[in-house]
């Protein structure tokens, strides 16, 4: 087997290579691409900020932004009813920490680059194929004092315990997740779709089911009964949901939108079209189920995805606030990357797969509603194309691909992270 070392071999280039990291490598090659890269983004932002936004800096005024304004509040006064919307986790771990906006985002930073080194570990990634993770746009979002990187933490812990066979690692994972994000409204129907779709793999499936269910409620139950203390109201969660974001439960308008604007609305766009590629994921697994069935954690992430999806476009009324941080901002949507990376796309199977992304836009978003945001979301179908390239069948095509979506994914983080420190809508 040959080196997964940067080499000009498809295998070693490609991000979507059938090779995979030797076994036996160590932490230190799973430490350097996630070390490097972070170290590198980090000091562009800070060189580039001001010649992008004129006296623009990266410090804990311009990190407040937007939901940070809720969590200092929690974090310094403690909850009132508008701030249940959020949950405990992420406030109360910042509150003990005691640090600035500036140094949170700092420990977040840290916390997901450990947290993404394990993932690489333990599902073998080469560093062409880390690279290429890493570079996804949402995770600005695990730079800022955001509940992304304890969310990610938590994912990941799940993911690794199912995938070890360590039921109690991945209850805690469940567990934090679950005290981090309202993800239990998610996850139960997530875990048990998945049992049933693997039900032929699990050796012990009312353990794994019944804990990772119970784990989820639990941190649901804990977080609601803070958010009592605080208010005094039961299912103060979902009154503020309803009383100051209107969320709740209702029909979504057409076309689709974005807080954000058209330029932000095309990468939801994005989401959605993963969300899409995830339920056709599981429906070719249901028609081959139980015979043959994905992992369970492979399920249950592709069911995540799309559920997340399917409870914004339910309660949010067409607006797709936070969508694409809600899926790309999470190891859910790494382990559906590294399930495809063997696939192989014929250039006439990737157009066909654009022209399906183009038909959901048009459907979904309105893209033919003028000549302006037609071609927008034509340039947005051939950026896609770009991505998809990573999975060519040609080793010249995968390596161009790879720079491309890497340079192109990174330019993007640093628009959306300058579009935040900015304070305007980022996802």
């Amino acid at each position: 087997m040959s080196s997964p070392e940067f080499s000009t071999s498809a295998a070693a280039v490609a991000p979507a290579a059938a090779e995979v990291a030797e076994p036996t490598l160590g932490w230190r090659y799973y430490a350097v691409v996630p070390v490097l890269y972070a170290s590198f983004m980090a000091l562009g932002a800070v060189l580039v900020a001001p010649y992008q936004v004129p006296g623009l800096a990266l410090n804990s005024a311009s990190l407040s932004q937007w939901d940070v304004e809720h969590y200092l509040v929690i974090k310094n006064q403690g909850y009132d009813l508008q701030r249940t919307a959020f949950f405990p986790a992420f406030p109360y771990f910042w509150r003990w920490l005691q640090l600035s906006a500036a140094g949170i985002s700092g420990v977040n930073l840290v916390v997901f680059v450990a947290t993404f080194m394990a993932l690489a570990k333990e599902w073998k990634l080469t560093r062409p194929q880390q690279l290429l993770a890493l570079s996804v746009p949402s995770f600005l979002f695990m730079a800022v004092p955001y509940s992304e990187a304890l969310f990610f933490l938590g994912g990941t812990l799940a993911l690794l315990g199912w995938r070890r066979e360590q039921e109690g690692l991945a209850w805690l994972g469940i567990l934090l997740c679950s005290v981090t994000r309202s993800a239990a409204f998610v996850f139960v129907p997530a875990l048990l779709l998945a049992g049933w779709l693997t039900r032929r793999e699990l050796t012990a499936p009312w353990r794994r089911l019944g804990g990772s269910c119970l784990a989820a409620l639990g941190g649901l139950a804990f977080s609601v009964y803070v958010h009592y203390r605080a208010t005094g109201v039961w299912l103060a969660f979902s009154r503020a949901q309803q009383q100051f974001w209107d969320n709740h439960l209702q029909w979504p308008k057409w076309p689709l939108e974005n807080w954000g604007g058209p330029a932000v609305t095309r990468y939801e766009a994005v989401a959605m079209a993963a969300a899409v590629a995830c339920l056709l994921y599981l429906y070719k697994a249901w028609r081959q189920a139980p015979q043959k069935a994905p992992a369970f954690g492979v399920a249950f992430s592709a069911l995540y995805l799309v559920g997340v999806t399917v409870l914004t476009l339910a309660t949010k009324g067409g607006w797709l606030a936070s969508l694409s941080r809600y899926t790309f901002a999470t190891p859910f949507f790494l382990v559906m990357l590294v399930e495809g990376r063997n696939q192989r796309l014929s250039t006439r199977q990737l157009l066909w797969l654009v022209l399906g992304a183009e038909l959901v836009w048009l459907l979904l978003f309105r893209s033919f509603g003028h000549i302006h945001t037609l071609l927008m979301y034509v340039l947005l179908g051939a950026y896609g194309a770009v991505l998809l390239a990573n999975l060519h069948i040609s080793a010249k095509v995968q390596k161009a691909a790879l720079w491309l979506s890497v340079s192109g994914n990174s330019a993007l983080m640093i628009w959306l992270l300058f579009r935040f420190l900015t304070g305007e809508w980022a996802g």
